[in-house]
């Protein structure tokens, strides 16, 4: 049976955007399957700053707020003896010591290609840590092709585990009630430059309805305060919203818009159509796995304000396709269970337990 220990970032009940849900969902399922699992949980990390107002500790869940928790952290992974860690973030690939003890990398950001698209000549903190903990990795899991792609020589990083050392493992979705199919637009997520939030909020001038915007900024409340001053009159914040509150939101929602530059997955998109709710999503990155044009929603160019425009009120004004678009967004969405998530990341264990 494996013993597997994963070292992330905000693991729930604390929520932080879609890491926190995805290294939940794998977990809860690979429990199910069968696996001993802990988790070490960097709650509101910050290495020199105040540490977060954290969680209590449990016997498989050890919270670290602050780096006057790392001692209880590393004993905590002693105690564990995992066949295998599994990290979740660049920055956290040295937070403990185990030696002998293989390590899997997930890419849930692809900090590279987001600096590119950001036109930045310097590679970040965080990318040269990916990096880093790439070229270490015995194993790398990625939830998409387009994350893969990104990754195979040439010209992407060396993988420390040898050529051929990613492994596609998609994240999954619930199941979920269907929508009701009402008139509300959503969007859900982080605000950022990349996910595209200049250029929806630019559309939504143009639209005469109101977007939800369930999520935010919620460890930085000066730069959400910035994005909300500049939002249009037709934009309402919903804030960070627990998951039922979310799956609220899901079913009245009469579309999903996900203007992101790129996506290594699209979890929200995912959640969405699981529920039902056709997706107006960008062209980029690995939206395109998620949603097929004219079947299970609208795809539009990355950065495109006009085409944006015009896909949301072909949408709001044709009922047949809204309704085409919701059957085939919930079928789509079968495709991505958590079970299948476990299994994939099981195959991944027991090859480096050999």
């Amino acid at each position: 049976m494996t013993r597997a220990l994963h070292l992330t970032r905000d693991f729930p009940p604390r929520v932080n955007g879609g890491i926190s849900v995805a290294v939940g969902g794998a977990v809860r399922a690979c429990r199910a399957a069968g696996m001993q699992i802990a988790v070490i949980s960097f709650d509101g990390w910050r290495p020199k700053g105040k540490p977060a107002a954290g969680l209590p500790s449990t016997d498989d869940v050890c919270r670290v707020t602050g780096p006057g928790d790392l001692p209880e952290a590393q004993r905590f992974a002693e105690r564990f003896a995992p066949d295998v860690v599994h990290v979740h973030a660049g920055m956290l690939w040295d937070a403990v010591t185990l030696p002998r003890v293989p390590r899997v990398l997930s890419v849930h950001v692809a900090q590279e290609t987001l600096r590119r698209m950001r036109g930045l000549e310097s590679p970040t903190k965080s990318e040269a840590a990916q990096a880093a903990a790439i070229a270490a990795a015995d194993r790398v899991v990625v939830p998409s092709r387009a994350v893969l792609r990104s990754l195979a020589p040439p010209p992407g990083l060396p993988l420390g585990g040898g050529e051929g050392s990613a492994r596609l493992v998609p994240w999954g979705v619930d199941p979920a009630e269907r929508a009701d199919g009402g008139q509300d637009l959503l969007y859900v997520g982080r605000l950022a430059d990349i996910k595209g939030t200049a250029e929806l909020f630019d559309a939504m001038r143009r639209v005469d309805a109101t977007l939800h915007v369930a999520g935010g900024l919620p460890d930085s409340a000066r730069a959400e305060k910035k994005w909300r001053e500049r939002a249009p009159s037709n934009v309402s914040f919903q804030g960070w919203l627990d998951r039922d509150a979310l799956e609220d939101r899901y079913r009245s929602a009469a579309m999903l818009i996900a203007p992101s530059w790129h996506e290594t997955f699209g979890l929200a998109v995912a959640e969405a159509m699981a529920h039902g709710v056709p997706v107006i999503a960008a062209d980029a990155g690995a939206l395109p796995e998620r949603v097929t044009h004219e079947r299970s929603g609208l795809l539009v160019p990355p950065r495109d304000v006009d085409a944006l425009v015009a896909a949301i009120e072909r949408l709001r004004n044709d009922d047949a396709l809204r309704d085409r678009l919701a059957e085939g967004a919930r079928d789509a969405a079968q495709a991505w269970t958590w079970e299948a998530c476990a299994a994939g990341l099981s195959r991944v264990y027991a090859e480096l337990e050999r």
